[in-house]
């Protein structure tokens, strides 16, 4: 098991990103989550990659303030790939989590680029998200984690998801019904 950690709020990142340099030296495997839109990730994930950190990257997690993000879908994913380039480059654990077919493809490429193994490409994809995506990834060597929301939080973090995007509800009933 690993443990990841996740600012539920844009303006929590610095105390996570503190909490993972206090800890990530005794607990290696500790990840942490940065979101792409946000303006800040870039120099977050350069830090991190220097560190060594295992990153999960994602898209955006919450809607920040004006000013502090990007607001375009086509910036967001521009600043996806830039991420991906400095994490990848530098070598780091990188976690690709998104289902985003392009973003997987320039995944796929910038890992072949920077001379990475395909056993060391990790994807993570949301539960009933995708199936077949992941299972050609697992086909070509790479290693794809599902996540599945649980806990006593479990609801409030459904609750995000839709909020962020309302097509999420038909995943998840898709998933929970097993189809």
């Amino acid at each position: 098991m690993t443990v990841t950690l996740e600012a539920a709020e844009p303006d929590h990142l610095d105390d996570t990103l503190s909490i993972h340099a206090a800890l990530g030296g005794e607990h290696p495997d500790l990840g942490v989550t940065i979101a792409a839109n946000l303006l800040r990730s870039e120099a977050d994930c350069g830090d991190l990659a220097r560190a060594g950190a295992r990153v999960r990257l994602v898209r955006q997690e919450a809607p920040a303030a004006a000013g502090l993000a990007f607001t375009s879908s086509h910036e967001v994913d521009k600043a996806y790939v830039r991420c991906m380039r400095i994490l990848m480059g530098v070598g780091a654990r990188t976690i690709v989590a998104t289902h985003d077919p392009r973003l997987v493809e320039i995944a796929t490429a910038l890992a072949v680029r920077s001379g990475r193994e395909p056993g060391h490409n990790r994807f993570q994809f949301r539960l009933g998200v995708r199936p077949d995506a992941a299972a050609e990834l697992v086909a070509a060597g790479s290693q794809v984690s599902i996540l599945v929301p649980f806990g006593p939080d479990w609801a409030r973090y459904m609750s995000r998801r839709i909020a962020l995007k309302p097509n999420s509800v038909g995943q998840a009933a898709r998933a929970a019904l097993g189809r």
